[in-house]
């Protein structure tokens, strides 16, 4: 293989990796963004728990 060929062929292999990185930033970003619904709605459940809890101490008491 020439220096043009060799050079063409890193060119298209450099832009497929490119490519894929993006391919996989989109994938990332969606995760993190389901990560922090799932957090978020972790987060509502424990307080409404919590909310849940002390009204049944309170009318416990």
């Amino acid at each position: 293989m020439g220096d043009v060929e060799q050079r063409e062929a890193d060119a298209f292999r450099t832009r497929e990796l490119v490519a894929e990185a993006r391919r996989l930033r989109g994938v990332i970003a969606a995760a993190e963004a389901e990560l922090a619904r799932t957090h978020a709605d972790a987060f509502a459940l424990a307080q409404e728990q919590t909310s849940r809890l002390r009204d049944a101490s309170t009318r416990e008491r």
